[in-house]
């Protein structure tokens, strides 16, 4: 029982504190968004103590936050500040345990919502923040959830007075007074805004009556004439609760409205060839009087009337410069240069008659500029070389009559050697060539010639050669022989054919493509090696060397018969006897391909030397062995056969 009756005497002094509150609450609360009183700073709130309203008032926004939240007992206050960073802080203490709401929009139209809390728990204290706009208004709303009685207390930083400079004259007008025409079109007046971000409000009144306001600027149409004041005042606050932080003005100026009809004589005299004649994005085919009536930006009302001829227009004299040297073609009337190709090109006379139509003359001009570049093709021992000739600057002219004419630059007297289009060649020399054409336009025509040189090098295509070896063998031994270039000829050869008359054998060496080996086995004292060389050109006549075949004792007086091998034949491991004495023994064994197995230098001691090929994998076969000895070499046959 006594727990009750102290529960009841809480709650009837609560009630009692509330109805007081709400009634010591300065600034009092706005019901309604729209009514709030203006508070000129954050300042006016902070150490703000008073009660969420003990009456349904759901005037909030719907949701009361973006992020939801129902509004109940809302209340409202408006202010302004400096702009910046600012923050509210509210604490508040609830009958039953309830909570509060609390937010910043930054209209009453809800659609811009600055800072919001729709959290109906938690702890007894909150904080909302935001950047603010200078001299602009704020609407801040405190809502109890489910219509809580809550006492609080709020705490502010930031948030300071704004204050607002002088207004300046209605577009900058230093006599107050502006002209302009009647008519239904837009007048813009303004007023220079404010600095530093401010936003405040405008109020623009026309004759005392309100026109316009929030903006700088204003848009008006003035059907009738006369004279009108029109004024502005810029304010920081709420005109309809009657609270305003600051206001300067009201700046005004005299409207002066009067009726302008201007008239625009223009006389024109046209060439037919001149027409349609577009005038105020009108088409004219034939000559007469137009009138249309103007309102230029201000409104002000104008016609403007042509009178307009039309001329007699004979034909136009036709001028045709045709130059082959690629000299430009220059108006003596007016010095303008005119290159390259221009066909019909209509030229004003610089001082023409104005009332005539022949003022202008028609130009055609054709400079023709030929380039040429050479492509070099084979052609059966011989090189085409084919001249890529380009014509530019004859517009749409025909180009007939051509006329090749070959020569070599040497000869002086420049004696024709072709008439055709390409020329075969095969010797070096600077070939030119003399292009003669003619550019036919319509009826007139002028004929031109061009001169073109290529230098061509034989031998790019076509090899000379000599063969180089052992023109001098004894025999049976195996000569070695090559061929030599001795014209500078750097392309690749596509062919070697050597050809050896009544010859026995021909190898190849495996190592170098251009050198073969032959084994001169004879009765003849005199025998040819022929080589024949074939390119992507050319194939050249064969080419021959004789050699001479030495059947006389050697330098050492002794016979290659005197050579022995044994024994015969052998798995590998022979010696060969009979070999005379010298520093230095090259053995080497070839096979009949021209594939070499062995090669080795021996120091001899006496006139045997122990050969040792076991192992090598050389494989059952007729092989040469080929022995050199101060710098003369002898040939023979080896049978070697493995067991």
């Amino acid at each position: 029982m006594k727990n009750l009756i102290l529960t009841l005497l809480f709650i009837i002094n609560f009630i009692g504190f509330n109805n007081y509150g709400l009634a010591q609450c300065v600034p009092a609360p706005a019901d309604n968004c729209d009514d709030s009183n203006i508070l000129c700073s954050l300042d006016e709130l902070n150490g703000y103590t008073c009660s969420t309203l003990n009456y349904s008032n759901p005037t909030g926004c719907t949701p009361l936050c973006p992020s939801g939240g129902g509004s109940d007992n809302t209340a409202w206050w408006g202010f302004v500040t400096k702009g910046g960073d600012a923050s509210i802080t509210i604490s508040f203490a609830c009958n039953s345990g309830g909570y509060v709401q609390m937010g910043i929009w930054g209209d009453c139209d809800c659609t811009e919502s600055i800072a919001c809390s729709s959290n109906c728990s938690g702890p007894g204290q909150f904080t909302i923040q935001a950047n603010l706009i200078a001299c602009k208004n704020y609407y801040l709303f405190i809502d109890g959830c489910s219509g809580a009685v809550c006492d609080f207390t709020i705490q502010t930083s930031g948030g300071a007075e704004p204050e607002l400079k002088p207004l300046g004259k209605i577009n900058n007008d230093e006599d107050h007074f502006i002209t302009t025409c009647a008519g239904n079109c837009h007048n813009i007046f303004k007023v220079v805004g404010e600095e530093a971000g401010c936003e405040p409000n405008y109020k623009w009144t026309l004759d005392g009556q309100l026109v316009g306001s929030s903006k700088n600027e204003i848009d008006l149409d003035f059907p009738d004439t006369g004279e009108f004041i029109l004024c502005v005042v810029s304010y920081i606050g709420n005109l309809k609760s009657k609270s305003l932080c600051s206001q300067q003005g009201p700046q005004c100026a005299t409207i002066h409205v009067v009726n302008r009809v201007d008239s625009i004589m223009e006389n024109k005299h046209l060439c037919p060839s001149e027409l349609p004649y577009v005038w105020y994005n009108q088409k004219i085919t034939k000559g007469g009087r137009y009138t249309k009536m103007l309102n230029d930006q201000d409104c002000c009302a104008s016609s403007a009337t042509l009178n307009l001829s039309i001329e007699p227009q004979d034909p136009p004299v036709t001028i045709n410069y045709f130059n082959c040297d690629q000299m430009i073609y220059q108006d003596p009337t007016n010095h303008v240069l005119y290159p390259g190709c221009n066909k019909e090109l209509k030229v004003i006379f610089p001082d023409g008659d104005s009332l005539t139509c022949d003022s202008f003359y028609i130009l055609n001009t054709i400079s023709p500029k030929v380039d040429c570049q050479w492509i070099e093709s084979c052609d059966s021992n011989f090189v085409n070389i084919i001249p890529q000739l380009v014509i530019s600057g004859v517009c749409d002219a025909d180009i007939t009559k051509k006329e090749f004419k070959w020569y070599r630059q040497s000869d002086s007297a420049h004696t024709v050697i072709s008439h055709d289009s390409i020329l075969k060649v095969n010797k070096s020399d600077i070939y030119c060539l003399k292009y003669d054409y003619r550019v036919q336009l319509d009826q007139w025509s002028v004929d031109c010639s061009h001169t073109f040189c290529d230098t061509f090098n034989e031998t790019t295509y076509f090899p000379k050669f000599i063969i180089v070896g052992d023109l001098t063998v004894e025999n049976g031994n195996l000569g070695s022989y090559a061929f030599k270039i001795t014209n500078g000829f750097s392309s690749s050869i596509k062919k070697i054919t050597w050809h050896v008359p009544g010859s026995r054998f021909i190898f190849l060496d495996p190592t170098d493509s251009t050198r073969v080996y032959v084994s001169w086995d004879s009765t003849s004292t005199l025998k040819k090696i022929c080589l024949t060389l074939e390119t992507k050109c050319y194939i050249s006549p064969e080419i021959c060397e004789d050699i001479i075949i030495d059947y006389g004792v050697s330098v050492y007086e002794i016979k290659p018969d005197d050579i022995k091998f044994f024994p015969v034949p052998n798995s590998g491991q022979f010696n060969i006897i009979g070999l005379p004495h010298a520093e230095k023994t090259q053995i080497e064994l070839i096979s009949l391909d021209g594939k070499k197995y062995f090669d080795k230098t021996y120091s001899m001691s006496d006139n045997k030397i122990s050969i040792d090929l076991f192992g090598l994998g050389i494989p059952n076969a007729t092989y040469f062995i080929r022995v050199t000895q101060n710098k003369k070499t002898f040939t023979k046959k080896l049978i070697l056969m493995n067991d």
